[in-house]
């Protein structure tokens, strides 16, 4: 096999995984990329003026985070952290979102870099002693439970 076949390949087959869907004000791209409890990473790209267009999270990494009971802003280890998985792919924190602003030209790159972003930031999940990532069982007896069916969790 030839190192260009082999990139072409692997860039073939990971554009499979992105799924865009187009509304009036942005579009919003759905990535193979997963936060920590396998959710898959949405980016929103939105057009800001000639030839420029803002690549945005639309908050919902750091909202992710504290629905799993993570402040990010309440650490200041956190914050640390935060300012420096950012700032490492150049991405900005603007009123809660994760963005990143560039020419149409660089999307691709602006894309990875928010995404990179999204996923450094959500792994914060980690530094929470609280966490502690359910099993499938576990997570399967939750979701009986709270629709009321009758279970037993070890059979």
């Amino acid at each position: 096999m030839e190192c260009a076949d082999t990139i072409e390949r692997a860039i073939e087959s990971l554009g499979l995984g992105f799924k865009c869907l187009p509304s009036e004000r942005r579009m919003r791209i759905v990535t193979p990329y997963l936060y920590p409890d396998n959710d898959l990473v949405e980016i929103f790209v939105e057009e800001i003026g000639s030839n420029r267009i803002r690549v945005t999270d639309l908050g919902e990494t750091l909202r992710h985070l504290e629905s799993l009971g993570v402040d990010v802003l309440a650490s200041s280890k956190r914050q640390f952290l935060l300012a420096q998985i950012t700032k490492r792919v150049h991405v900005n924190i603007q009123r809660g979102k994760l963005e990143r602003e560039g020419s149409v030209e660089e999307i691709g790159s602006l894309l990875m870099d928010v995404v990179t972003a999204t996923q450094g930031v959500a792994d914060l999940v980690y530094t929470s002693k609280a966490y502690e990532p359910a099993t499938f069982p576990e997570e399967v007896s939750i979701f009986l439970s709270e629709h009321e069916i009758e279970h037993e969790k070890h059979p």
